[in-house]
């Protein structure tokens, strides 16, 4: 039996379903660790030596490292940020 829209067939064999589920943990852990690198932080110290939500609004992120280090690092932290995400999603499409 097939699901709808989808060409793989359901799976009946229970090693197969556990083996399928520590699949999606484990995928949903390293898209969690990804999403907790805090690349504005990281920059920020590497750049100016300090934490970037010290100055400025008050918070971490693209935003406010434009503000304080400049247009060239706040795109950095952006892209790289964005780079996150879209590798989460990446690993989570990878074929089973």
């Amino acid at each position: 039996m097939e699901k709808s829209g989808d060409n793989r067939a359901l799976r009946t064999d229970p090693k197969e379903v556990e083996m399928e589920f520590t699949l999606i943990v484990a995928v949903l852990m390293v898209a969690y660790l990804l999403g907790s690198i805090p690349v504005a932080v990281i920059i920020a110290r590497h750049v100016a030596g300090s934490i970037s939500d010290a100055s400025g609004t008050g918070t971490m992120g693209a935003r406010n490292t434009f503000r304080s280090l400049g247009p060239r690092f706040g795109v950095m932290v952006a892209v790289l940020d964005i780079a996150k995400g879209a590798l989460a999603v990446a690993i989570a499409h990878l074929p089973v």
